[in-house]
């Protein structure tokens, strides 16, 4: 007996077709790029430090290449705490402050004063940048804070929440962690020998502070700091640049079991949360004009007697009214600014 063999007769279009996705979808080559095993974005890791009783958090490594050398960023922390950076500085002592690098993989301890209230038992100001909760966080059952909002009779609380809820709701706490990075910058500075109400400034050239990456915390962002304060800290030299630029990596967070009391301090029971603000690495870059010479001046406050001719009580006395002679302490400072920024890469 002879079988027929049936045959399968399609046409040149469907063949071709047929052909050219298969070459499509062919894998040709595969290159695979292994960076430095610190090459890795900015991610944050908060634990309880049973030693300090307090949260500490670390950084798996980010890069920041920077213009004055390592791009490995820098933190100021406890020997005990990073062991790899205490073994290359022979430190013997746990508790001794090193500056280690993000690459040696150190913990830096976050003090209590340092946790800033947000939600349940917070006070926010409508329309100063009130803004809401993360999801995580809410999903945790922390309440929205009181808010005070200014009517024509007065302020007035809004509260989210039935008092009973708000009893037993969850607590958080926040802290902010960042990069900075220092440049130079100008400085004014008042010569000796002042009198009267006419003042001579020189101005000086500040080395770059911190001169490479460093990583830093802060109770809040962007942290808000009285101009007078700065004057008579830093002299007149806040007057032309502060000189530091700054790049928030995360907010850190901290969420308390339901039913915390209010002001509580964050404890080993508390539950961590980051909120992450910086997904690849980082590049600094400087811009601006390179001025290395400006002659000394004078500038005259009208009707105001400056103390003894001293600098010191010259800065004190021209604090009130430097800030009316902005603009023109500025347009002596014209050609010398420069900026930074943090660039992801």
């Amino acid at each position: 007996m002879r079988l027929r063999q049936k045959l399968l007769i399609v046409s040149t279009s469907w063949w071709n077709r047929l052909v050219d996705r298969w070459f499509a979808g062919r894998l040709v080559e595969v290159q695979v790029i292994k960076p430095p095993y610190w090459r890795y974005p900015f991610t944050c890791d908060l634990r309880w430090d049973t030693t300090a009783e307090t949260w500490s958090v670390g950084i798996v490594p980010g890069w920041c290449e920077s213009p004055t050398g390592d791009p490995s960023p820098t933190v100021s922390t406890l020997a005990r705490l990073c062991p790899r950076a205490a073994q290359r500085l022979e430190i013997k002592d746990p508790e001794e402050k090193i500056e280690a690098r993000l690459d040696e993989d150190p913990r830096l301890l976050i003090p209590a004063e340092l946790w800033r209230a947000e939600g349940t038992d917070a006070v926010a100001v409508a329309g100063d940048g009130l803004r809401p909760l993360p999801t995580e966080i809410a999903s945790r059952g922390v309440l929205a804070p009181v808010t005070l909002r200014e009517t024509e009779t007065g302020l007035v609380q809004q509260i989210s929440g039935l008092a009973s809820q708000r009893a037993e709701a969850a607590l958080a706490r926040a802290v902010e962690i960042f990069v900075e990075h220092g440049r130079e910058v100008a400085s004014l500075g008042v010569l000796a020998g002042a009198t009267g109400a006419e003042v001579d400034f020189e101005v000086n050239f500040l080395p770059p502070s911190p001169a490479g990456p460093r990583i830093g915390l802060r109770r809040s962002w962007p942290e808000t700091v009285e101009q007078r304060e700065r004057w008579l800290s830093r002299g007149l030299a806040a007057v032309a640049d502060e000189g530091i630029d700054r790049a928030r990596i995360a907010t850190l967070w901290v969420t308390s079991p339901r039913g915390e009391p209010e002001g509580s301090v964050p404890d080993q029971r508390w539950r961590p949360f980051s909120q992450q603000y910086l997904q690849r690495n980082l590049a600094y870059e400087v811009t601006g004009p390179d001025v290395r010479s400006v002659e000394p001046f004078r500038l005259v406050f009208v009707g105001r007697e400056l103390a003894g001719g001293a600098a010191g009580g010259i800065i004190d006395s021209l604090a009130g009214d430097i800030q009316s002679r902005a603009d023109e302490l500025d347009a002596r400072l014209a050609g010398t600014r420069t900026s930074g920024e943090f660039v992801g890469i």
